[in-house]
């Protein structure tokens, strides 16, 4: 789901807690999708009500 968007993406993400919510597996890093989905969500949501306004 999230396959297209760079690792450094993702960590700035991780760093700013602005992206979905990860596991720390080890030294892996995961995503649920449940949490991946709910934050596309969300984002959805924000996208939604810019353009209303």
């Amino acid at each position: 789901m999230l396959g297209g968007v760079p690792v450094a993406t993702l960590k700035r993400w991780r760093t700013e807690r602005t992206g979905p919510v990860a596991l720390h597996i080890g030294r892996h890093v995961r995503y649920r999708r449940s949490a991946v989905e709910s934050w596309l969500d969300e984002k959805d949501r924000e996208a939604a009500a810019w353009m209303a306004s």
